[in-house]
Order: C-alpha cells, then structure tokens, then sequence
C-alpha cells in the first residue's frame, strides 16, 4: 500500500471517485486529471446506491381496516412484502407521499421532475414481490394508470429517465448531500469482472455506460431495523410505511 502511495482501500461514501489518474489522449499535449469509480465484482454484488435514512421513500396508508401491531409483527426473510400484502388484504391503498430527506427528493427532482413518483412506483412494486431487476421494473411503469394519467410517458421516456438517475447515482449525486448536477468521477468506471478482467466505461461513451447500468442493476433489500422501514406508523393522524431504495449490481 505504502509503496502506490494509497493509504486508504475505498473512497468514503460520499466520494463517487476512488482512483484519480493522469491521463494524456493521444495527439493532444494535455495532461488532466480525471477520477474514476471502481465496483469489484469479485466478491460479493457491488452496490450502486447505497442504502441509509436518506433512501426512504414514504408511502401513505388509506382505508386500512386492519391491526397495525399485528402486521408489523409479520417476521421473515419476504416480511416487507408480507407486510405490503397484509396491509392490502385489509383494504389498505399505499401510494406515494413523500421522500424521507428533502435533499433526497430535490436531487432526483433536478434530474427530471417525475423522478421521485417514477421510483417510487417501481420501488413499491418491487416490494410487492413484482421483480427485482431495473430494465424489468421500468417495462411496467407505462401500464401504470396514475403515472399514466398525469404525465402519459412512453417506454422509452420512461428508459432514459431512469438511465438518467442510475448515471447521476454512478457518476456524483449522493443522497444526503446537496447535488449540483455535476460529475464527481469525471473519467468513467471501472468494473472489475468475476474473472478478473477490469472493463473500463469511458465518460466518453456515455450511451454504453448507460446501458449497462440499465440492464446490469436491481433493487435490493437492506436492513429494515438499520434503515428504519417497512413497519406501518402513525404520523398527525396519517398512517405511513417507509420503504428503502437500494440499488445493486448483478451479478
């Protein structure tokens, strides 16, 4: 370590760039220094978006006519789920309030003002048990008769607006943190494969970049007790369900 003058393995969480280089392009005299994220496949899936307080999504409960204790007592490896299901068996509607940081919600709303209602929905059908992979969620969105109605987008509208935030996410926007819509990995990334092989996405390629972080990523659970989400709660007389956004690679 001491002899490649690193002193630290990884960036902090707030830092998109773990290894800053000099590069000199071919043909030009310039030499810059330019930052790159690096996700390692070689242990477990490297995470996109980590999870923390600043992930929570809030959800409304409408029309509830069930037991707030007992559905909160659901335990279990799909107890989030679960918990969804039970709640909706009783007549409850969950439907998007808020999120739980508004630094949060400002930076996806800089992004693209849908931003925020867009993952909450996919987010809330992951938690019903309706898929985990980014690319899948995204196919169901224009069957949504909310989003439908309020902003009528397309597929592709909903692709590149999700391609949008997984760049942003990938490249500098941090959750509890003020984004100025900048670049903190201004070189690209480097992915290290299962095999070992380092595959490097140029900021200069960007549609490619893109893509694989489209087709290459899922929602994930995290600890609910960490994070503090999926139990019903009583807000000004409102009932409420946090859920988490955490972001994967595949595998």
């Amino acid at each position: 370590m001491s002899d490649l003058k690193c002193t630290q393995i990884k960036a902090g969480n707030a830092d998109k760039a773990d290894l800053t280089a000099k590069i000199k392009e071919q043909g030009s005299p310039m030499i810059i220094d330019l930052g790159f994220s690096i996700k390692s496949m070689l242990g477990g899936a490297a995470t996109l978006l980590n999870a923390s307080g600043a992930t929570n999504f809030v959800y409304k409960i409408e029309n509830f006519n069930g037991n707030i204790e007992e559905v909160n007592a659901i335990e279990g490896r799909s107890k989030v789920r679960d918990r969804i299901k039970a709640i909706e068996d009783a007549g409850g509607r969950i439907s998007f309030d808020s999120l739980a940081k508004i630094i949060f919600k400002n930076n996806l709303r800089m992004i693209d003002i849908a931003l925020p209602e867009i993952m909450a929905k996919a987010l809330l059908n992951f938690y019903k048990g309706n898929g985990s992979i980014i690319s899948d969620a995204c196919a169901s969105l224009p069957n949504d008769a909310e989003l439908k109605e309020k902003y009528d987008l397309s597929q592709r509208d909903f692709e590149y607006k999700i391609k949008a935030f997984l760049r942003a996410v990938a490249l500098g926007m941090v959750p509890n943190k003020e984004w100025n819509g900048l670049s903190a990995a201004h070189g690209g990334y480097l992915i290290v494969k299962e095999n070992g092989d380092v595959v490097c996405y140029h900021l200069h390629n960007m549609d490619a970049f893109q893509e694989y972080l489209f087709r290459n990523t899922k929602f994930d659970t995290a600890s609910t007790r960490r994070h503090g989400f999926g139990k019903i709660y009583e807000k000004d007389g409102n009932l409420f369900i946090n859920l988490n956004l955490q972001i994967r690679f595949l595998k």
